[in-house]
């Protein structure tokens, strides 16, 4: 009768441990796949980050030659008016690509 009952309860055992394996590797899958779609998460956070970043750093720039240019008193000086129109040409231009980029 022990012998029975013995027979019984490794069988029992041995159930419970493949349930809890498969639990187990269950669980171990959905973790993997979690950390794959926080490192794909993190990977876009950080790119946005740093692009936020270089626009911030661009446009302060932007604002500090703007606010140079407007310090310049208007002139009628030719080479005057010619680097100004230059300067204006390259700011827009920066500008532009920052529109399409």
């Amino acid at each position: 009768m022990s012998d029975v009952r013995t027979k019984q309860d490794i069988v029992l055992v041995r159930n419970l441990a493949q349930n809890t394996r498969r639990r187990f590797d269950q669980v171990s899958q959905r973790c993997t796949e979690r950390t794959r779609q926080l490192d794909v998460g993190f990977r876009e956070a950080k790119s946005f980050d740093d692009a936020r970043n270089r626009l911030v750093m661009w446009i302060d720039d932007a604002a500090t030659s703007l606010a140079e240019t407007e310090q310049a008193s208007i002139t009628v000086e030719p080479e005057k008016i010619r680097s100004q129109i230059s300067a204006h040409k390259d700011f827009q231009r920066s500008l532009g690509s920052k529109q399409s980029g």
